[in-house]
């Protein structure tokens, strides 16, 4: 300020010269420069003689008009009608967890994610311990975890938060770890606490060539979308009341035989699916999954190929290790690239 008018306040003519000089504009009138002064100057006889006061000099520097952002961009201007796979959607892993997902089990986590604009989050779901008192499936990042939530709690949160920050869709992987039982509640408590929010009966319907037309990142707004079950393999296996047995070693059981404690109790069937990597899903759980986001194992580029008939860029959701990324991303980078801009890449 003591550059441009050498005294504690500044005129009209001053201000021009500064907001030429160092703003850039152009065409600066003193018409303009009076309605500066009136707008952001609190000293009643400053603005009589329109005069720019310390207090308003700095008012204005920081107001809207003097932000380096551009006002244009305060709403969503981008082209948001592209498919899912164009974007880079805000992800977060164990999102149950707090303390950077090195602390306990807890709602904040899933709140926090969401009120920082993740879009995509993650639920690992375990049968509850009934000599606990548990009525329902847990949230824990394990079976022998200590720290859990109810699924009812977890649910609530996310229906609480799901779009306080973006009415775009919120895409929710399960990780399920349940018995057939267990995973009718899941699916029961899903439909109950988010509600039409989670509905996929507006997809179900779709056939092929409809879902090829339609863009779903956009009219999938203000929706939950679950993803992590694979529910074309459950078509293709069976349909029966109790579910199928599915591959799902990524998310549901470990590729190698479990250990556990001595003392610790663990259920022959819980045993069996943790040995050969195989887990029953119910048609209840799997029919909520969109026919858009079935989620596949990606273990090799083979599968994304053009000419490929196992995964389809406008169905799958292609899921993949650390591992097996880095591999590819060193050994095929180019094949692995045009991947990710054909199919979400979780």
């Amino acid at each position: 300020m003591v550059r441009y008018a050498n005294k504690d306040y500044m005129t009209c003519q001053d201000l021009r010269l500064f907001l030429e000089t160092e703003q850039g504009m152009v065409g600066v009138t003193s018409e303009f420069c009076e309605n500066v002064v009136e707008q952001y100057e609190p000293s009643p006889e400053a603005k009589e003689n329109n005069f720019m006061t310390v207090d308003g000099f700095t008012a204005f520097l920081l107001s809207k008009d003097c932000s380096i952002f551009d006002p244009s961009h305060s709403r969503v201007w981008m082209d948001m009608k592209q498919p899912f796979s164009k974007y880079f959607i805000a992800s977060s892993h164990k999102t149950y967890l707090i303390e950077d997902q090195q602390g306990p089990a807890d709602e904040d986590g899933l709140t926090s994610a969401l009120k920082k604009n993740s879009r995509m989050i993650e639920l690992d779901i375990w049968d509850p311990s009934e000599t606990k008192g548990e009525k329902e499936p847990m949230v824990q990042n394990g079976l022998l975890a200590l720290s859990k939530i109810p699924l009812s709690e977890a649910l609530k949160a996310i229906r609480q938060s799901a779009f306080e920050r973006s009415r775009y869709p919120l895409i929710l992987r399960l990780s399920v770890h349940c018995s057939c039982e267990w995973q009718k509640v899941a699916a029961k408590l899903i439909v109950t606490h988010l509600g039409t929010k989670a509905s996929p009966g507006i997809f179900q319907k779709l056939t092929s060539e409809q879902i090829k037309l339609i863009n779903f990142s956009y009219t999938s707004q203000q929706l939950i979308l679950l993803t992590g079950v694979m529910k074309k393999l459950y078509r293709l296996l069976g349909t029966s009341s109790r579910g199928s047995l599915l591959w799902v070693s990524v998310y549901a059981a470990p590729q190698k035989p479990a250990r556990f404690p001595r003392t610790m109790m663990v259920s022959p069937v819980l045993l069996e699916e943790n040995r050969d990597g195989r887990i029953r899903l119910c048609r209840e759980l799997s029919d909520l999954v969109p026919p858009f986001l079935q989620m596949k194992t990606l273990n090799d580029l083979m599968a994304t190929a053009p000419n490929s008939h196992s995964m389809n860029p406008r169905q799958h959701v292609a899921y993949l290790s650390e591992t097996t990324a880095l591999r590819l991303t060193h050994t095929y980078a180019q094949e692995f690239a045009q991947t990710s801009r054909d199919y979400v890449v979780w």
